[in-house]
């Protein structure tokens, strides 16, 4: 006959019933007690269950808000991308001016706007120089200036005398001059000389008398006027002065010479 134990006092009996019989006897407060604990590791791992699950779906939600915020922030980011660009090519687009045939960078130093270009001059041996200029003023308003009587590049000669009326007292005087002389006439590789139209002030002066009607030099005469324009009398160029407007005056004749000089030399 197989015993058997019981697994709670480890007491022999010859069946499973005595067994059941003596536990139920000896032992019922054990088993109860056995039995609540079972159920209490049970509840305790639904419990446990039931947090996961719901740590899970919290976990879920917070993922999805942060990929929420995420496209968000990356829309931002993009949107201020694209509007940056727009910008940037708005503003390149703004600063390249074609007028004329010929182009125009614009160029913000500080407070003043230049007016980037190349004048083409076809040298002495045939070779085509590239030469920088910059204008301070657009070159589509310098050629709202009138020009009466072409500009003629048979006239100008290679000695060009430049006389400025005492009226002609303006900010910017030097500015102009000093553009038509080193910028201008100097990289043509004419010679400039001071002098005067008016006849006694220069004897007062001890400066050259400068006439119109001779054929050894041009002259540049700036004269104050109701209205600023350009006003040629043989060899003379008379550059009318109104509002102090000499810079503008004195850009309009560099750039009104190139285009004559372009379609004489460059374009036929």
């Amino acid at each position: 006959m197989v015993e058997k134990k019981c697994d709670i006092c480890g007491k022999k009996f010859s069946s499973s019933k005595g067994i059941k019989i003596h536990k139920s006897r000896k032992h019922k407060s054990v088993e109860k007690r056995i039995e609540d604990e079972e159920k209490k590791e049970d509840e305790k791992e639904y419990k446990g269950n039931l947090d996961k699950v719901g740590k899970s779906e919290d976990e879920k939600k917070k993922e999805e808000r942060m990929e929420k915020q995420f496209k968000v922030i990356l829309g931002v980011m993009l949107a201020a991308i694209l509007g940056f660009l727009l910008i940037f090519f708005i503003m390149q687009a703004g600063s390249d001016i074609t007028y004329r045939g010929m182009d125009f960078e614009k160029r913000d130093v500080g407070d003043i706007t230049y007016y980037d270009t190349q004048f083409q001059i076809l040298s002495r041996d045939g070779e085509i120089r590239n030469l920088d200029f910059s204008f301070r003023n657009h070159p589509k308003e310098l050629d709202k200036i009138p020009i009466e009587g072409d500009l003629d590049l048979e006239v100008l000669e290679e000695n060009v005398g430049i006389s400025i009326e005492d009226k002609v007292v303006c900010e910017y005087n030097s500015v102009a001059l000093l553009g038509l002389t080193m910028n201008f006439f100097d990289r043509l590789r004419m010679d400039i000389f001071k002098g005067n139209i008016d006849k006694d002030l220069a004897e007062e002066e001890n400066e050259t008398h400068l006439v119109c009607d001779n054929d050894k030099y041009s002259v540049l005469n700036f004269r104050e006027g109701d209205e600023t324009k350009i006003v040629r009398e043989d060899n003379c160029y008379h550059l009318h002065v109104s509002d102090c407007e000499i810079l503008e005056v004195s850009e309009r004749f560099m750039l009104g010479w190139y285009y004559e000089y372009r379609e004489e030399y460059l374009e036929n």
